[in-house]
């Protein structure tokens, strides 16, 4: 549904566009930066070539006609393809999909600019490819370098800080008897870790970014009950995808594997060796510090856990050096209260299925098992201690939040080609626009991340006729003086929330 909703929302802006200034022929790519702040990115998407041009190479250029970079990711000829058309009904076209990355700098924050796609040549193109590599086992950008090492794990080094990181995305599997509520170890289980020595390295070299997979199999038992893990034993194929890409200040990491096997919680560890005593994850309006050692609750009517929630992010650090993750619906997280300060990210945690109270287990509700292909999307953020965690915060909302691209052709419109709609300055974050509950105005919500008095600005690119702060209940509290270039000046107190009522110029309310 979001996505949908997304894809239309994206047809509708790309609908109003003034193209004058290009040809009729010409495609057309527009980025969306869904972030509140001025941002540049390597992006993926596909671009649709009518097939009678025969494309065998493409130009991209800015809205300056400078070229811009790109790279092939693969390519497909003479595909028939459904292309809606604003003002036109739609059809099925022959079309060469070429799926690319493109380097998309400086888009504005809640907005977009605009790229023309020039085809030029004939022939086909050199698509990258991930090649078995015996030898080479590193890649690096200007911020990191990532190899692999003899068990089969990263070991990092930040050339920021020259700090080196060992041992990393090592996987340790445990037994599971709990239900979707409570987790209950096996009694007297022990840990299964891997890789160790068998598993095989592919490189992907190109020059926009570099990938290292790392592909083994981890034998575990097939079910686990209150006597213990079964002896049956399953082989689950796991591959780990390790990317930096030109200009990103983190590393990317994908983990596919088919889980075969029930009852299990599969976690993937990071030893940070930073010897923090608290982690820090985000939460609905706050960054909140948790100690190490977690509150004793003997005697409680429920045990606490080590582990904790997570929003976009965790970490742990010192006022030095920091290490963090950010992942795509990974909502859990804990530290290994050890030396090394292991950074544990569970991804699989499979139960049975039990009626609450009585506790019986239903046996054909499997869904909670999770079993067949799974992919994981997160990334790895070391940083320079605890001064630099709104930033952290700023960058795990970017990834978590990746801009988005469309295809369009030229029409007549309206909308400028390079534009923000919401522009602020850290350290604040965007958390709400929305039309108000008074039915004519606009509601947008921010609040301060930092642990101290801040003060910033809200830009607005559309005119307004009249600003308020207002409460979350969306109570008038007071007026608010906008610039001509809609400029709002904005205080406000560690983590304070602000709501703020626009009333823009001829504004009508979406249904």
């Amino acid at each position: 549904a979001a996505d949908e909703a997304t894809r239309r929302a994206l047809f509708q802006l790309t609908s109003n566009f003034d193209t004058s200034s290009f040809n009729s022929k010409d495609i057309l790519l527009s980025v969306f930066n869904p972030r509140p702040h001025l941002r540049s990115e390597l992006t993926e998407t596909r671009v649709d070539i009518p097939s009678v041009w025969n494309a065998g190479s493409l130009r991209i250029e800015d809205l300056e006609g400078r070229e811009v970079p790109y790279q092939t990711i693969r390519m497909k000829r003479g595909e028939k393809v459904l292309i809606h058309r604003p003002k036109d009904a739609p059809g099925r076209y022959d079309v060469d999909s070429w799926w690319i990355q493109i380097s998309a700098t400086e888009v504005p924050g809640c907005g977009w600019t605009v790229f023309r796609v020039v085809p030029t040549g004939d022939g086909n193109p050199e698509p990258v490819q991930m090649e078995a590599s015996p030898h080479q086992r590193s890649i690096e950008n200007e911020f990191f370098r990532l190899q692999v090492n003899t068990s089969g794990r990263f070991d990092l080094t930040d050339k920021r800080t020259g700090r080196v990181f060992k041992d990393l995305c090592a996987y340790e599997d445990r037994g599971e008897i709990g239900d979707a509520y409570f987790s209950i170890p096996v009694p007297e289980d022990k840990p299964i870790h891997g890789p160790s020595e068998d598993f095989t390295v592919s490189v992907e070299q190109c020059r926009l970014s570099s990938s290292l997979k790392v592909e083994f199999h981890l034998a575990i038992p097939a079910t686990s009950s209150q006597e213990g893990r079964s002896k049956d034993r399953i082989e689950i194929p796991i591959a780990t995808t390790a990317t930096l890409k030109e200009g990103a200040p983190w590393i990317e990491i994908k983990t596919e594997l088919n889980n075969l096997a029930r009852d299990h919680r599969l976690r993937v560890l990071f030893p940070t060796g930073i010897q923090a005593d608290r982690s820090v994850s985000d939460m609905p309006f706050d960054l909140i510090e948790r100690p190490m050692t977690p509150r004793d609750t003997e005697g409680w009517f429920e045990r606490g856990y080590p582990n904790h929630p997570m929003r976009n992010f965790c970490g742990v650090a010192t006022d030095e050096a920091g290490f963090a993750i950010t992942g795509r619906g990974l909502p859990e997280y804990e530290v290994y209260d050890v030396e090394d300060r292991t950074l544990a990210i569970t991804l699989l945690r499979t139960t049975r299925v039990k009626t609450p109270k009585i506790k019986v287990e239903d046996p054909d509700q499997e869904g909670t098992q999770q079993l067949g292909p799974q992919f994981f999307e997160y990334a790895l953020m070391p940083f320079s201690g605890w001064p630099e965690l709104e930033e952290i915060h700023r960058a795990s909302l970017d990834f978590n939040l990746p801009m988005r691209v469309a295809q369009f052709g030229t029409q007549n419109g309206t909308l400028p080609l390079r534009h923000s709609e919401i522009e602020i300055s850290a350290p604040f974050e965007l958390s709400a626009v929305k039309p108000s509950e008074r039915g004519e105005t606009l509601i947008v919500r921010i609040w301060n991340t930092a642990s101290s008095d801040s003060k910033g600005f809200l830009n607005v690119g559309f005119p307004i006729e009249s600003a308020w702060l207002v409460t979350l209940e969306e109570e008038r509290l007071e007026g608010i003086p906008v610039k001509e270039n809609g400029k709002i000046s904005i205080s406000a107190h560690p983590k304070q929330i602000l709501t703020f009522e626009l009333t823009p110029k001829g504004w009508v309310r979406p249904c």
